[in-house]
């Protein structure tokens, strides 16, 4: 088992687009008097121009998947979180956009992530050197944003940067925004930490992660907004997450992706996939 985030290695796939399109009629004659003759232009149809969001391609995890800049919208029935739109500028390739995770990456800084999460559930942040394996969800936490932050910010092994404070974002969800690395206390124990013991657990998704989690190592940083989204009158939890190297790097990267996590519209109906 690999964690997600910068501890996994990704494996880099190509992708080819194609195009299609249409002909015209043939050219027709029209009769004339004896004295001229004239030939009416062959005409094509007018071909109709894409209207809305492009649908984003479906991604797999530790693909890398060329996104070349437009709004989008996350498809059914394999998408994350299908119908959600979001704009997307130059330069950003997806290593993930599935029923699990959407993840977005800058070509020029492929470590930085921005990710997006839902329904996820809170794993032990470290094992006391039982290694990967002694990674399981957190008994008698909930999956609402304030059952999470509580876990976060009442567990050593997370170190709390700033936050949590109060958030509008993402087309104007309101939630909270917490930033986070690792303590000292952190005894991970397992040689896939890149700095061991100092690695951290956060969560899983129970349904469609399997036992994959996610996690940061030594000063790598992570900021989650947390909010609650209904849908049909059950509530979901969303958490869009910024993850870099280091706090520095994280607030370069903010920048970036903030235009990414501003355009985003969540529909108004939920596809439990």
């Amino acid at each position: 088992m690999v964690p997600r985030g910068p501890l996994a290695l990704l494996a880099v796939v190509s992708l080819a687009a194609g195009a299609c399109g249409s002909g015209g009629p043939p050219a027709s004659r029209i009769a004339a008097p004896p004295t001229a003759s004239a030939t009416a232009k062959a005409t094509e149809p007018a071909t109709a121009v894409p209207s809305g969001p492009i649908a984003l391609a479906i991604c797999h995890e530790g693909a890398h998947c060329s996104i070349s800049p437009g709004e989008y919208v996350t498809p059914t029935p394999d998408g994350f979180w299908p119908g959600l739109t979001l704009s997307i500028g130059s330069g950003w390739f997806a290593s993930e956009e599935d029923v699990g995770e959407l993840s977005l990456h800058p070509e020029s800084q492929p470590n930085d992530s921005l990710l997006f999460w839902s329904d996820v559930v809170a794993v032990t942040s470290s094992t006391g050197g039982g290694g990967i394996s002694g990674i399981k969800p957190v008994e008698g936490v909930g999956t609402t944003p304030d059952a999470l932050l509580g876990y976060f910010t009442g567990d050593s092994d997370y170190k709390v940067l700033s936050g949590p404070d109060p958030a509008t974002t993402a087309g104007g969800l309101n939630g909270t925004t917490i930033t986070m690395t690792t303590s000292d206390t952190a005894n991970f124990g397992d040689p896939d930490c890149p700095d061991n013991p100092r690695c951290s657990a956060f969560l899983r998704d129970p349904v469609h992660w399997g036992t994959e989690f996610f996690a940061i190592g030594g000063d790598e940083v992570v900021r989650m907004f947390l909010t609650t989204f209904t849908a049909d009158g059950t509530p979901h939890t969303l958490i869009i997450a910024l993850d870099a190297a280091s706090p520095t790097e994280l607030e370069r990267f903010a920048g970036d992706a903030q235009p990414i996590i501003d355009s985003v519209v969540l529909p108004a109906t939920f596809v439990d996939n």
